[in-house]
């Protein structure tokens, strides 16, 4: 490993590189089982507060996740703006992918809101 790639990692750490980039994905996969569990189990009652809850939640931690990806990608570019390319490709990604898991969550739980659970 180059010592670019070590700078990238120590300034950024491999927890929030991979938080960022990997967040907004397993977010949005646990968000739709844990829908999909919760819309059929509590059909018919009024326990829609649980889904809506579930949607903010979820999207609260792929924003997180977003915001970590951009403000390392802005902390690599401004220190190293020419190397470290592979750790900038892996957070500039990360907050593409998670705008849109992001945004495949909103939308999601605006259905949930507007149709109802058993829709």
């Amino acid at each position: 490993m180059g010592n670019d790639m070590r700078t990238a990692r120590n300034t950024i750490g491999l927890f929030r590189l991979w938080f960022g980039y990997l967040g907004g994905a397993v977010v949005w996969s646990v968000f739709h089982l844990v829908s999909y569990l919760w819309a059929s189990a509590f059909c018919g009652t009024s326990a829609e507060i649980l889904l809506n809850l579930t949607t903010i939640v979820t999207a609260l931690i792929t924003l997180a996740a977003t915001i970590v990806c951009y403000r390392n990608w802005q902390k690599l570019k401004s220190i190293e703006p020419e190397s470290s390319g592979t750790f900038r490709f892996l957070l500039l990604s990360g907050v593409f992918m998670n705008s849109l898991f992001l945004l495949t969550i909103v939308v999601s739980g605006i259905a949930v809101w507007i149709l109802g659970t058993c829709a």
